[in-house]
């Protein structure tokens, strides 16, 4: 995802609609510049409020994070 603000709500919505959603392993190449919200960042820390889906779930999925300045498109992100 290139600075993509719904990320996390697009991981979060994998499991949530999911019949077995631990079947269900994400990878996503995280493309992100400083202050942009994260892939795996809930809304509140998974201290605090761990029963979040992308808490429940954390261990299921991969990310790659790329600095967005070095981002150099979709396909590079698709070969990761």
């Amino acid at each position: 995802s290139y600075r993509d603000f719904q990320c996390r709500e697009t991981i979060a919505s994998a499991f949530e609609r999911a019949t077995h959603p631990e079947r269900v392993f994400v990878g996503a190449v995280e493309q992100n510049s400083d202050g942009d919200v994260g892939c795996m960042e809930p809304p509140v820390p998974c201290e605090q409020d761990p029963s979040q889906t992308l808490c429940r779930y954390q261990s299921q999925v991969r990310l790659f994070k790329v600095d967005a300045k070095s981002a150099t498109g979709p396909v590079f992100a698709r070969h990761v």
